[in-house]
């Protein structure tokens, strides 16, 4: 897990959020060792999350998340997931430590080249559950 905190890092300060996926996708993703050291999880607060994000990406009031799977490394507070959300493969990954997740929505078939992408914190979405903060 040696390149969580530079995803962390990424993920905060960058802009290019293409490169912070990318970072993502490369290191993480495409690692068998990586995607066996997670376990799936259910969180309610991450999946109002991804809906609200997906809403306010595709501008659509309705969307529906299908296949979506989500992982959790929890040691790491770390969360991963993927699926599908109207016409459109959905990928999401978020820290709770930090509060702090992007979000990325690519055109399905692929060869589509329209993908959006977010920073989002469940606490601007209304969506952090527990105490205040302040």
């Amino acid at each position: 897990m040696e390149h969580l905190d530079t995803l962390k890092t990424k993920m905060t300060t960058n802009d290019d959020f293409k490169e912070t996926f990318d970072f993502f996708f490369d290191n993480f993703a495409e690692d068998p060792d990586f995607m066996e050291s997670g376990s799936p999880v259910e969180n309610e607060m991450l999946m109002q999350a991804a809906k609200t994000i997906a809403r306010r990406m595709l501008g659509e009031e309705q969307v529906t998340l299908s296949n979506f799977m989500l992982m959790g490394l929890p040691d790491f507070h770390f969360f991963h997931g993927v699926g599908f959300v109207n016409r459109y493969m959905f990928n999401i990954f978020y820290f709770d430590d930090i509060d702090t997740g992007m979000a990325a929505c690519a055109a399905f078939p692929p060869g589509n080249s329209e993908t959006k992408m977010s920073r989002f914190t469940c606490s601007e979405l209304g969506l952090l559950v527990g105490p205040s903060l302040n």
